[in-house]
């Protein structure tokens, strides 16, 4: 009978604080009601040709499937995403028993903001996110470490815009 109390006790205790903890919680980005996003094309400060242009469509390509936000023009749309990416390098990753090069790794840093325009202020910003992707040395290319690199850096801008973490 003892352990009925004790269940009791605690389901009338957690249950309800399972219940209207969720309550507050919001999915919606950038606050103030935000529905969709402009997004032009980022500024390149490397010498690797066709990176702003990868890493634009990566970012609206995310933003299409994700759905939360739409992709409008900037005069028109809530948010405003605004990125510059700011280095580029191709680094030796692993290596083989004969100290030969294994493995490749692409480093992409940009640094990216989103303003709700109506509003006018800061959603979030960042200085430096990285993005990286991997390549074996003997049967790929710096293309395909150069598409990882922009495919995680593109989903971290998204998570940043529409989860708020």
């Amino acid at each position: 009978m003892g352990k009925i109390t004790i269940l009791g006790r605690w389901l009338w205790f957690a249950g309800p604080l399972t219940i209207f903890s969720c309550g507050p919680y919001s999915f919606n980005p950038g606050g103030g009601g935000a529905k969709s996003i402009a997004i032009p094309l980022f500024e390149n400060q490397t010498t690797q040709f066709g990176v702003r242009e990868a890493l634009t469509d990566s970012v609206s390509f995310r933003f299409l499937r994700d759905n939360t936000l739409k992709i409008a023009p900037a005069g028109t749309a809530d948010l405003l995403l605004s990125g510059t990416i700011v280095r580029y390098e191709r680094l030796p990753h692993t290596f083989d028993a004969n100290q030969q090069v294994k493995q490749y790794v692409v480093n992409i840093w940009a640094k990216a903001s989103v303003t709700n325009q109506k509003e006018k202020k800061s959603v979030w910003e960042a200085e430096e996110l990285l993005g990286f992707g991997i390549y074996d040395a003997l049967s790929e290319t710096e293309e395909e470490g150069k598409s990882r690199a922009v495919a995680k850096l593109a989903e971290d801008i998204v998570n940043r815009t529409v989860r708020g973490w």
